[in-house]
Formats: C-alpha cells, structure tokens, sequence
C-alpha cells in the first residue's frame, strides 16, 4: 500500500479506512461485526501507485467524494451512490503526480483540489475547481520546482490568509503561494540552503501549543525544521531520527494530538523504520522520544560461582534542546528513562535500578555481577 487516510468516503456517515495501492486502486475496509470488509473502489490502469487519498466536497455539493493522486498522470475522482462506485479521471498535465489535498485556497469558501507533482509540460503545483458541470485545472508552480514530494495549506504566516505550502527536492525546498487581487503570486521561498535539497514532508500546525502557526518541513537529511513567520522566516531545527544521514530520510512529517492530552506534537516517519515524536515543552524545552520496548533478559544462574552476570544494552540518551539562555548559550539536558530489574525464578523483585542511579553502571552495552 502507498498511502492511507480515514474517514467517510462513502457520504453515509460510517468512518471507514482507505488506501491507495502500488496498482493504481484504492481499497476500502470497513469493520463490521468483528471483522473487516474490504472493496475495491476503482483507479487508474496498469501498474501505476496510487501515491495520495483525500476525502472532500471537491464539488462544492455538500457530498464527500474520494480524490487519488496516480502515478499514471491522473486524477481520479471516486462516489458512492445507488450501492456502488463510481470514478471519473479529472486528467492532468503531470509525470507522476505525487500529493493532492481539497481546501478553500482562494479564501472564498469555495473548496478546490491543489496538485504537486514531477514537472511536465512547465507545471509542478496546480489547482483544480469544479464549475458547470465541467473540471478546470490552473497551473501555478513552473518547472523550477521540478519535483513537489508533498502539500498542504494553512495559515503559515499567522493572519486571515490560507496559503499553499509545498515541499520540492530542489532549493528553495519548502515554497508557499498566496492567492490576491485575483490571481496567484509567484512561489515564494519558505527555506533556503538548510538541509539537504530534498524536502520530503511539509505540515502546518500549532505544535507550540500558544495558538501561533508553524511551517515544519521533514528533510533528507533525517531532520525535522521549524519555520516561523516574523517578516522573515525564522527557522530552527527541532531534532532528527535514525543516524543523522541520507540513509535514514525523514519522510513524512504531521502535526497532532498523538497521544490524547491535549497537548499538539510533531510526529515524523523515518526511513529507520521509526516513528519519531517531538514535543515542546511550555518552558522553553523541545523532547525527543522514541517508541522503547521492554526488554527481557533471559540469565541463568552460574552453578560453580556465586556470582551471575547480567549483560545488557538500554537505549542512548534522550536529549532535551531547550531555548537559548540570557547569555546566548542553550540549555541543554540529557535524560534516560530506562530503568533495569532483576528478579527471580518465581517472578519476585529482586532488585531494581533506575538510569539515574549511582550504582547502576553506564546503560550502553553494559554488565554486572550480581
């Protein structure tokens, strides 16, 4: 599968669970009594990867529809009525056409499908709109930004103004496009040399949790960066996963309430495999955490000494990045919450150590006697 979203594809008020696939169609499960039903909705022919799902009233009708974004050039346009599903190709003037999202970019109400891609034909961002009964499609973004990994609209520079953002693997490698006066202006850059080239994700949230909008952007180079608007772009970068290098891309980048606190984190996915998690706290402190399992260490007693040893490895650190100080210096911190216990063949608690105990030795590739 190449993508997922969720939500009530079929206008009937059901949430259901859709995903796009490297054939060129889209699945729709639905859970129904212990069990889920899948159905093919329809795409593209060929071998073509659905790349993105979105779910709107891409026609201003009040009638939720899926939209696919495939890499057979096409959009397709997907609705559920009389017990079926129908599809009509919107067509394209894209090679590849890697994201798509609905919303009232004009600031007019009126609700419009927005296309980044791989430039063809002097087009790699575009907007979409129906009218009389017929589909138009508007370039807005020339060949300059030669590929558009992904896009999204928000209110990046903290005003009334909804606004296009799109990440692109050549510099400037997030860009934003304003509607006014009556026409699109010009790309606008929101980054410059940070990074690597390629920007793959680009989202726009409240991750501050202070009602302030922010541009983050998820990078090659395994980084996460923040984008402020003040005049400028202010950016900063918040952390990164896996080893810090090309090979460990961060793809994708969100923001939300991951884990249903109220409190808004930015979450990326990582080419490591991982799910990265970042959280700024209300003093200053930005936390990195990763998903840690429990370990267990299977140690049998050694009959002809007294003493057993236990070899283990915890996972490194985590490192709090906190807002520079008055002396212009940052205050950092280092924290692990990793603890170790030991107990016996009978399950009892024989002895526990947390990571912040003198008498536990260092928590990377360690032993001791017990």
């Amino acid at each position: 599968m190449m993508c997922v979203t969720v939500g009530e594809g079929g206008d009937d008020g059901t949430l259901r669970v859709y995903a796009g696939c490297w054939n060129g169609h889209v699945y729709e499960f639905t859970y129904s009594e212990g069990s889920w039903i899948k159905v093919d909705v329809g795409g593209g022919a060929g071998q073509s990867n659905m790349n993105c799902i979105v779910i709107g009233t891409g026609r201003n009708d009040d009638t939720l529809r899926l939209y696919g974004a495939c890499m057979d050039n096409s959009i397709y346009e997907f609705t559920y009525s009389d017990g079926t599903w129908h599809s009509v190709n919107l067509g394209s003037t894209f090679i590849g056409i890697r994201s798509i999202t609905i919303a009232p970019g004009r600031n007019d109400g009126v609700m419009r499908l927005y296309i980044g891609g791989v430039a063809f034909m002097g087009v790699s961002i575009a907007e979409a709109w129906y009218q009389g009964g017929v589909w138009y499609l508007l370039p807005l973004a020339d060949e300059t930004h030669a590929v558009v990994s992904h896009l999204t609209l928000g209110y990046g520079h903290n005003d009334d103004s909804l606004r296009i953002y799109a990440s692109s693997e050549v510099r400037p490698n997030i860009v934003e496009l304003t509607y006014s006066g009556g026409y699109w202006g010009e790309p606008q850059p929101v980054s410059g040399q940070i990074g690597s080239p390629r920007m793959y994700g680009v989202a726009v949230g409240t991750a501050h949790n202070d009602g302030v909008m922010y541009v983050y952007g998820s990078n090659w180079d395994s980084h996460i960066y923040e984008f402020l608007y003040k005049v400028s772009w202010v950016v900063e970068d918040i952390g990164f996963g896996g080893q810090c290098t090309y090979d460990d891309a961060m793809r994708c980048v969100t923001v939300g309430k991951g884990r249903n606190d109220d409190t808004l984190r930015v979450y990326g996915s990582c080419e490591d495999g991982h799910i990265y998690e970042f959280t700024y706290r209300v003093a200053g402190i930005k936390e990195k955490t990763t998903h840690l399992q429990d370990k267990k260490l299977e140690v049998l007693p050694n009959l002809f000494s007294q003493k057993t040893v236990i070899r283990y490895s915890f996972p490194q650190a985590i490192r709090l990045v906190g807002d520079p100080s008055e002396n212009g210096k940052r205050n950092d911190y280092t924290i692990n919450d990793s603890r170790l216990t030991i107990h016996d063949l009978a399950g009892r608690l024989v002895k526990s150590f947390g990571s912040g105990d003198p008498k536990l030795p260092k928590l990377n590739n360690s032993s001791m006697g017990w």
